[in-house]
């Protein structure tokens, strides 16, 4: 593989990311047996299907499994060959060109082109199209095809997260003919040239994945079906793996790792620190959180400590605006005001606002969901102590994520998927065109848009981590968003599942390799 100019970018930017995933796999001495099921159970389901307008964490696994990237990631978080066997990238750092294999095929039998890679990258940058990853390739100004196999993206700069943003879920390549043809929002259209293919989906009850058999890998997917089954109670999935009617599990709650780590025999617990994240969204359009003062003082009466032990047994850190995993970039709020609970101050800064009285707001979350729920209820009685009283509203999924997605809430808890470069977390919510900036009431910050587009275009990597440092700082003072914790990332498997290597994503990518030895 040839990459030009900027390697030393995309070396260190991804070695960058401190995780102890790298090299955890389950692998058997034996060769890999094809055939079987994995009985897969999760505490929730895919919401949509659209893979690049939902950002739905359990619709995001599917995508991983039912489509495919230009590049993917291992885990490392490095980019690797997927449907672009190789890539070259000019000396200004300015075009990529990526050389694609020939041997794809979609579900349906299509031949997989480049015209398929140039509509679905063009179809994320249409703004009529909403997508989750817009604000993350839009330095692509032209999209060229050579020929079949040979894909150019010209960009209006160069941008050091380019290659970790094409390896997105929310960036896979769909079917040209069957998007232009019909909406992506069905199990017949959900057509993608990854291992599995969707056969079958009953709401919040189960969904199947069958075997791709003209996947590119050789020989991959060694399982016929993922079968994903909705158990709401986590504590019925741990009985599941212990009885052997689950084979492997998605787990949350820290109970119910702590249950299997010290009571299910015959079961692997992978644990380690996310790159996913929990943040506080607020509105800053409505009183009285519109007033930089008001938020603050929120800031001031949380204890994120407290809330991490009662809530989640210790099983989280607190974070600013990078998860503190991705350490390199992480700014350290240890060293931040803002981090040490100060109720003195939180009520000085009420009262400045004319708040001395108090206020009622509200609090938007997810049902269904011990953790969060009992993180709101830390926050709840935490913030009466500066006389905010928090009315929570506990949702149903897709009600919630409609009141997200409308920005209908003052304020908003969930927790959020990562990624392995700061822009991820930064640039599609904090500047002022970015394409989720409307979640935080349209908050902008002139030094913050520079920065932030400073941040895609320094080559130096110590330069890049301070701008970014910088950036945090701003954001935890005018707190758009008052960012909680990153949890931990739980994985349960049975002992004859073998071949399993989790992402520090949370992602599933690397069940095409996982087979059953039983």
């Amino acid at each position: 593989m040839q990459i030009k100019g900027l390697r030393i970018i995309f070396l260190t930017l991804f070695l960058s990311v401190v995780l102890t995933f790298a090299g955890f796999s389950v692998n058997a001495e034996s060769e890999p047996i094809h055939g079987g099921t994995l009985e897969l159970a999760r505490v929730d389901d895919a919401t949509e299907l659209d893979p690049h307008t939902t950002t739905a964490h359990p619709s995001r696994r599917i995508f991983e499994l039912v489509y495919s990237n230009l590049i993917g990631l291992d885990a490392d978080m490095q980019p690797v060959p997927e449907l672009a066997e190789s890539w070259d990238i000019s000396e200004e750092g300015d075009e990529y060109t990526f050389y694609l294999r020939d041997d794809v095929y979609f579900h349906n039998g299509d031949h997989m082109t480049s015209e398929d890679i140039a509509y679905s990258i063009e179809r994320i940058l249409d703004e009529e199209t909403g997508a989750a990853a817009r604000s993350h390739i839009a330095d692509i100004e032209n999209v060229l095809t050579p020929d079949d196999y040979t894909i150019v993206f010209e960009l209006k700069s160069p941008n050091a997260s380019m290659l970790l943003h094409l390896a997105d879920a929310n960036a896979v390549i769909v079917n040209k003919a069957v998007a232009e043809a019909d909406s992506l929002n069905s199990v017949e259209n959900t057509v993608g040239t990854g291992p599995f293919q969707l056969s079958e989906w009953y709401p919040d009850e189960e969904m199947t994945l069958i075997r791709h058999a003209d996947f590119y890998e050789e020989d991959k997917p060694y399982l016929d079906e993922i079968r994903f089954t909705v158990i709401p109670e986590e504590f019925s999935i741990v009985a599941g793996l212990r009885t052997g009617q689950t084979d492997f599990a998605l787990l949350n709650l820290p109970t119910a790792a702590l249950a299997i780590e010290e009571q299910t025999p015959n079961v692997t617990l992978s644990s380690e620190l996310s790159l996913r994240w929990t943040p506080l969204f607020v509105n800053t359009e409505r009183e009285p959180l519109d007033d930089i003062r008001v938020r603050q003082a929120i800031n001031y009466a949380i204890n994120r400590e407290e809330m991490i032990a009662s809530a989640m047994l210790g099983e989280a850190e607190p974070i600013g605006p990078i998860p503190s995993s991705l350490t390199f970039w992480a700014y350290d709020v240890s060293q931040s005001p803002f981090y040490q609970q100060d109720i003195d101050r939180a009520e000085e800064l009420l009262r400045e606002a004319g708040y001395e009285d108090g206020f009622t707001i509200s609090i938007n979350f997810m049902s269904g969901y011990e953790e969060v729920l009992s993180q709101v209820q830390v926050l709840q009685n935490q913030l009466e102590k500066v006389n905010i009283n928090l009315e929570l509203n506990s949702l149903e999924r897709g009600i919630y994520i409609d009141r997200w997605v409308d920005a209908d809430f003052d304020l908003s808890l969930s927790t959020n998927a990562g990624a392995a470069d700061p822009d991820f977390y930064l640039f599609r919510y904090f500047h002022s065109e970015g394409s989720l900036a409307f979640i935080h009431g349209h908050w902008s910050n002139d030094r913050v848009d520079t920065l932030l587009e400073e941040g895609r275009r320094e080559v130096d990597e110590e330069l890049r981590q301070e701008i970014y440092l910088e950036a945090q700082e701003i954001l935890i003072e005018e707190a758009p968003f008052i960012w909680l914790n990153a949890p931990y990332e739980y994985f349960a498997f049975a002992d004859h599942v073998k071949g399993f290597t989790p992402l520090p994503t949370g992602g599933i990518n690397y069940l095409k390799d996982v087979w059953l030895d039983n």
